[in-house]
């Protein structure tokens, strides 16, 4: 719960007023449910749903379960909005008729002053799948993203993938999107925390999820109508997957891991 009052925080501030904000207390050990309840108390906008810990896949099924909206958003519990992120996204989204609208975003390990930018130049994109794999623009994050929660529909994330369970996701709803609205102007704040990378890159279900989710993308690719390059990309992506579990097998001295995937 250490960053989790100032994420709050940023989207109690959002500029975009009529929102809920469905808080999924997973299970945590620490002062977060406290947090939590400040938020809801005050504001009736925020909604808290206890659940004993199942992962943050679950934990973001039971949000979508619940939610009520016309648009959907995801945000990390460590990470911080600018302020008028959903104004932005959202208008992006009505005035350009997409199902997605997407943000830049920074990689902070403290943050910055957060500033409001009002002009942000959008982008259209025709078949949205066919920019997943451009680094330029990030479009395999969750967060950074409004998304019309019809295209979401009956989307969820996948339960037996611990991590990149995201890309997941995103892959299969922008397989279904038909445009995508895209601006660099800088919305979201990601917080790195040095401990907690490490942790994960040390893990043997970080790779192996990495593993599982990837080569479900590229099934997805695969057997829909992406451009030929971009299913390339899906390939060599899942195959640069599968040569990293092996490389964190044998650094690990466990070379029998990787017969589990």
């Amino acid at each position: 719960g250490k960053f989790l009052d100032m994420l709050l925080e940023s989207i109690e501030k959002q500029t975009y007023r009529d929102f809920e904000c469905i808080i999924v207390n997973d299970g945590s050990t620490d002062n977060s449910k406290e947090i939590c309840r400040k938020f809801a108390d005050r504001d009736e906008r925020f909604i808290i749903i206890n659940q004993n810990n199942a992962g943050v896949s679950a934990a973001r099924n039971t949000g979508l379960d619940k939610a009520k909206g016309k648009y959907i958003a995801f945000a990390d519990s460590d990470d911080v909005l600018e302020v008028d992120m959903y104004a932005t996204l959202i208008k992006a989204l009505i005035d350009l008729d997409a199902d997605v609208a997407s943000c830049n975003f920074i990689h902070e390990e403290k943050i910055s002053q957060l500033t409001a930018n009002t002009n942000s130049v959008f982008k259209i994109y025709q078949q949205p799948i066919d920019s997943f794999y451009n680094d330029d623009i990030s479009l395999d994050a969750l967060w950074n993203k409004v998304y019309r929660a019809k295209i979401i529909g009956q989307i969820r994330f996948a339960p037996d993938i611990s991590y990149t369970e995201d890309q997941l996701f995103v892959a299969e709803v922008l397989l279904r999107a038909k445009t995508l609205a895209l601006t660099k102007a800088v919305k979201y704040h990601y917080m790195k925390h040095g401990e907690s990378l490490s942790r994960r890159l040390g893990s043997y279900d970080f790779w192996l999820g990495h593993v599982r989710a990837m080569h479900q993308v590229y099934e997805m690719v695969e057997s829909s109508s992406a451009l030929t390059t971009t299913k390339i990309m899906a390939y060599e992506k899942y195959g640069r997957s599968i040569f990293s579990f092996v490389l964190f097998s044998i650094k690990e001295k466990n070379i029998s891991m990787y017969n589990k995937i």
